[in-house]
């Protein structure tokens, strides 16, 4: 509370009349000229409760405080905004304030998607800061953050990130090489877009395996161990019981081929396909908004 009361001293005045701000059990929404979208509030408190059951572990904190959610009135006045986020992104957390930036979109499933996301990292993000910690590795926290944007334990193939891994299987980026990729940093360049989406794709996928299809209490260990500083072999091995990095890309492998899995995407190369595009159904934008700055500095 005390970050936002100085936010808001420190703004100059004429931005402080722009918003107008709405108070929910779990975000202070700052709405940008207008008022806040019909039943919005109820749509935020539902987001809110869904990722609680995954994230609470990390950031306890999330039960009781609020979040600072900045809902600019378009990409023009989020780029313009006091935050100055890159005008290529589509959405800002900073664990400073605990603040989330994003704009309405005209599709606003895409809104509340890329809400779910920032707040994610957020969450996820002061758990490894509370230790002193640098950011979480590139993997864990893009692939966590696309689970939870629009994730549903029941029915998981609604979710566009879940239909497209069925082109994942033959074009899966060798682990050793994968977790230690940081995309901002090592897949900059135009012509390794193709990668890109891949190493989205498995990132979301080696998230859903680790979370989803292992106990909550293993990927918390699992995580414990990594923002301890141990390598990704030695957190699996102790979290997961798993013996070799080897032995963990064969049972992630395995798993991608199971046939009731795939089943689930429409098969392998069918109906459900999304290569190279990971989403087509979203904003390009959004797939790669965590390329250019290494979310160093927490825009993703």
């Amino acid at each position: 509370m005390l970050a936002l009361l100085l936010s808001l001293l420190l703004r100059p005045a004429a931005a402080a009349d722009d918003f107008r701000l709405v108070t929910l059990p779990h975000y202070i929404v700052h709405v940008q000229s207008g008022r806040m979208p019909a039943n919005m509030d109820i749509e935020l408190e539902s987001i809110h409760s869904r990722l609680s059951f995954d994230l609470s572990m990390f950031s306890p904190w999330m039960l009781k405080d609020h979040v600072n959610l900045y809902l600019y009135k378009d990409q023009q006045s989020y780029a313009d905004g006091e935050f100055k986020p890159s005008p290529w992104s589509i959405g800002y957390s900073l664990f400073d304030g605990k603040v989330v930036l994003v704009y309405q979109q005209p599709n606003r499933k895409s809104s509340l998607e890329v809400i779910a996301h920032e707040s994610t990292h957020l969450y996820f993000e002061s758990y490894w800061a509370e230790h002193g910690g640098d950011q979480p590795p590139s993997w864990v926290n893009e692939g966590l953050a696309m689970l939870e944007e629009s994730d549903s334990r029941l029915h998981p193939e609604q979710s566009p990130r879940f239909r497209s891994m069925a082109d994942l299987p033959d074009h899966e980026i060798p682990l050793d090489r994968f977790f230690s990729i940081s995309p901002a940093k090592d897949l900059a360049k135009a012509e390794d877009k193709p990668e890109v989406l891949v190493w989205y794709t498995q990132a979301y996928s080696i998230a859903y395996f680790l979370l989803r299809k292992h106990s909550s209490r293993q990927f918390k260990d699992f995580c414990d161990r990594l923002r301890g500083g141990a390598p990704v072999e030695d957190a699996l091995k102790n979290a997961y019981r798993i013996a070799s990095l080897d032995q963990f890309e064969h049972d992630w492998k395995k798993w991608l081929r199971e046939p009731t899995l795939h089943h689930k995407m429409g098969g392998f190369g069918g109906a459900a396909s999304v290569m190279p595009s990971l989403d087509s159904g979203s904003n390009s934008k959004s797939q790669l908004h965590g390329l250019k700055d290494g979310f160093s500095s927490r825009m993703h």
